[in-house]
């Protein structure tokens, strides 16, 4: 039997790993490939899809006028997604409803499947039972009476139960084992009342994943004292270790439930309990504890084509097919910090006369001179030294190519200082983010401040919701940024505005250096 464990145990642990694999394969990262796999087993390859489906369907009704993106860049906003209730909705709707058959829905949508799972769980009805006979020695904690009424809390043992199921009006299905606190309550004629109250869920590893009433509700205050010594629970080592999280994790008991009296106590049972920065800030409130500095400075990296996901108002510039068929676009940002100005400036009319006169620099002068010495003596003419060079170069350069070599490096210098204009005008946009510190064709490397970010998306109680999002992110601070900037993924970002109005300011030294390397092209 124990071979027979350890077989299944590695064969469920191989299965992961290539899941994890998949999902890394189609762009997602780590930290969302693992939660994927772990939350959605056998799903996860089919869920990630239908979240790309459905992201790309709200790309195009928003933003019609851009073609959709490759399938890598759908997944930047996966972070978010998947952490979303929808994913263990989903899941249990398939676990306990549909019995793993998800082939009459699979034509759905994400937001079908999760109004389907939702439609489900609050059909759910609780239930009274009459006259039960609980199993006594799955009885964790008692505390009935002589006369066997009143609360206690049962180990279910198994992570799925129809019972509780009907008694809850949830569920009753979790990754982790469920445990039961029931009552038991008279009725008349000398029978009884049995009724359960809240479900909760206990990984092997300890971790409390979920602790609701019924229909997946916020227990009652009533019941804390009872919850709280299923947290001192210890038969050779606690039953609970640590808080993690699952299905609509909002109505979740938390720690900070507790009333003022009943944290501290428990505080100075459990100090293992009280990790989190959510909870550490009300033991610091109260007095109990300095808080601890938390660092919320991290670089954040983004490739080229990553930039649109945070700056609005771009635009595609330019389209291409791939050698398999497909067609892949270009927006400005990629553009511009490629530096490849083609696309965007293309004035190769421009004003050689005045050019000549305001920019060029005496050496470029001297040497355009020299050049049409040489024309005029293959044409056996000579020069006045007397009259001016845009003159001369009228008479003498019959290829127009001085004058060329003149408009080509005016529209060069023209598309860098162009070049400069947009690029300080998307670091003003990303610098909302933070301090820029890089922007090339490589991508662009902004030093974020999460305590900075509150004003920029307009986010009220933003201190408790940073916190509990950096719990949940187990402290990766990238994560936790994904986690702000898609509480509202279609809300205001900031804007890349450009003046139609502006006209480049040619820069003297640039121009006469594009100028010099134009002349030594022009053959005599």
């Amino acid at each position: 039997m124990k071979f027979q464990n350890l077989l299944e145990s590695i064969l469920l642990e191989s299965r992961l790993e290539k899941n994890i694999y998949k999902l890394q394969k189609l762009g997602l990262n780590n930290y969302v490939s693992t939660y994927l796999a772990n939350s959605a087993g056998p799903l996860a390859i089919f869920l990630a899809f239908k979240i790309l489906e459905q992201h790309e369907k709200n790309m195009i009704e928003r933003l019609n006028e851009y073609p959709p993106k490759e399938m890598h860049k759908r997944f930047a906003k996966l972070n978010n997604m998947t952490r979303h209730e929808a994913i263990p909705s989903i899941m249990d709707w398939y676990r306990v409803e549909l019995n793993g058959n998800i082939e009459p829905y699979k034509h759905l949508s994400i937001n079908e499947l999760y109004a389907k799972s939702k439609e489900w769980h609050e059909s759910l009805e609780e239930s009274t039972y009459i006259d039960f006979k609980e199993n006594e020695d799955s009885i964790l904690l008692d505390f009935r009476e002589n006369d066997g009424l009143g609360y206690y809390w049962v180990d279910l043992g198994k992570r799925q139960c129809e019972n509780e199921k009907e008694r809850m009006g949830h569920c009753a299905s979790s990754r982790g084992f469920l445990y039961s606190f029931r009552q038991y309550k008279p009725a008349p004629n000398g029978h009884t009342y049995n009724k359960s109250l809240l479900t909760a869920s206990i990984g092997e590893d300890g971790v409390l994943l979920q602790l609701k009433g019924p229909k997946n509700s916020k227990p009652e205050k009533k019941y804390h004292p009872y919850i709280k010594e299923l947290l001192k629970l210890n038969n050779d080592g606690y039953l609970i270790k640590s808080f993690g999280f699952e299905y609509d994790s909002e109505n979740d008991f938390k720690l900070t439930d507790l009333d003022d009296n009943d944290f501290v106590e428990l505080y100075k049972e459990r100090p293992d309990l009280f990790t989190k920065y959510t909870i550490q800030r009300k033991l610091a409130n109260l007095g109990i504890i300095e808080l601890p500095e938390r660092n919320y400075v991290f670089d954040l990296k983004l490739r080229p084509e990553d930039v649109s996901s945070y700056v609005s108002g771009g635009w595609t510039v330019k389209r291409y097919k791939t050698k398999e068929g497909g067609t892949i676009s270009v927006d400005i940002f990629e553009t511009i910090l490629s530096g490849d100005m083609w696309d965007l400036w293309e004035n190769h009319d421009g004003d050689w006369n005045g050019a000549l006169h305001y920019y060029a620099s005496p050496e470029n002068e001297k040497v355009i001179y020299d050049m049409l010495q040489k024309m005029a003596q293959k044409q056996g003419v000579e020069l006045d030294p007397e009259e001016q060079l845009s003159s001369l170069i009228e008479e003498i350069d019959d290829g127009y190519e001085i004058r060329q070599a003149i408009q080509s490096a005016l529209s060069d210098a023209e598309s860098d200082a162009y070049h400069d204009y947009l690029l300080k005008e998307l670091k003003e946009a990303l610098g909302s983010y933070g301090d820029v510190l890089n922007m090339d064709d490589t991508g662009v490397e902004i030093r974020v401040n999460l305590k900075n970010l509150a004003s920029l998306f307009e986010l009220e109680n933003y201190e408790e919701q940073l916190d509990e999002m950096y719990d949940n992110c187990n402290g990766e601070l990238d994560c936790v940024f994904s986690e702000i900037i898609n509480i509202d993924p279609y809300g205001e970002k900031p804007e890349f505005r450009i003046d139609d109005r502006y006209y480049p300011d040619v820069k003297r030294n640039s121009f006469n250096e594009m100028l010099s390397d134009r002349l030594n092209d022009v053959s005599i």
